[in-house]
């Protein structure tokens, strides 16, 4: 199945309208269709955008499926819409497991998967799941994402930073290559690398500018470069008027100032909105000062997710 890029256009030929897909030809570019408009999503800072891709994501998935049920990618693709759309984690994991079972090779399914491992709070089958990735592509994005996130939330990072730099080694391209790298620098106090590492994301990885003033702020305000840290939270600020990726930011740095009302705040804002960064909220350190508050575990619930 052809892969397609994020920032790649809508293949010639190929409508944008789910429902104009219909030719058995078309069955793998319906999948392949799901599968971009998603990752679209995942960086598209306007609320009504990201949610138009997600949906027109879903129909490409559920196109897919009609033409041919044994399409591993579809089952992919849906399982994204189930845990994104509708925080059905159920349906999710089956649709994840029934794309394993069609295609056990299917890196993606295997790395969905394991990002519901680490919704759980399971982190050490998600870290096995990053392994068994890694197996059948050492590059892949899933590795990285999982043992980022995974040893984020077992607040190990110092092997977080040791797989991030393995990561960034292989391929400084890959978007989450560079933040995972990042933001375990920050974890262990290596601001000066993390800067380095952080300017390149802009030029790199602008789509994730919001993560990138976020940890340029962190970093300032453990320093006490009270100026510098005004600056970038200002452009989150800037930023988070019209998109809750940044506000998602914003939240954190608040609770991390004891700014608690402000960062639930946010939050609440956040899941208002179905912003995807906030259900990763749970392993997120910088919610450390919040977490024993009961409205954090209220806001969770909100996504069908628990301490």
């Amino acid at each position: 199945m052809q892969r397609f890029d994020i920032n790649a256009p809508v293949p010639a030929g190929i409508s944008l309208n789910a429902d104009a897909v219909i030719s058995g030809a078309l069955i793998e570019g319906a999948g392949g269709l799901a599968d971009l408009f998603f990752r679209r999503a995942i960086t598209a800072t306007d609320l009504k955008e990201t949610n138009e891709l997600s949906l027109r994501a879903e129909g490409f998935a559920r196109k897919a499926l009609e033409l041919d049920p044994q399409l591993s990618e579809a089952h992919t693709a849906m399982g994204r819409a189930h845990r994104a759309l509708r925080y059905d984690y159920a349906t999710a994991e089956f649709s994840f497991r029934r794309a394993i079972e069609l295609d056990p090779n299917n890196v993606q399914a295997h790395g969905f998967l394991g990002q519901l491992y680490l919704l759980r709070g399971d982190h050490d089958a998600a870290l096995k799941m990053a392994d068994r990735v890694a197996e059948i592509d050492p590059r892949a994005h899933a590795v990285i994402f999982l043992r980022y996130r995974a040893n984020e939330a077992k607040r190990d990072f110092e092997q977080g930073l040791k797989h991030a730099e393995e990561a960034f080694a292989l391929d400084k391209q890959v978007h989450y290559a560079r933040i995972a790298l990042a933001s375990f620098l920050f974890y262990n106090g290596q601001f000066e690398r993390m800067e380095a590492v952080v300017r390149e994301g802009f030029d790199d990885s602008p789509g994730f500018a919001f993560i990138w003033h976020q940890l340029l702020a962190r970093a300032a305000l453990r320093n006490g470069d009270m100026r510098a840290a005004a600056e970038h939270i200002g452009k989150l600020e800037h930023g988070a008027a019209d998109s809750t990726k940044y506000l998602y930011r914003l939240a954190v740095i608040y609770a991390e100032q004891g700014r608690h009302e402000e960062a639930f705040d946010a939050l609440e804002r956040c899941i208002d909105n179905g912003e995807a960064w906030a259900a990763w909220m749970n392993s997120e350190p910088g919610f450390d000062s919040i977490r024993p508050d009961p409205r954090f575990s209220g806001l969770l619930a909100r996504m069908n997710l628990s301490q």
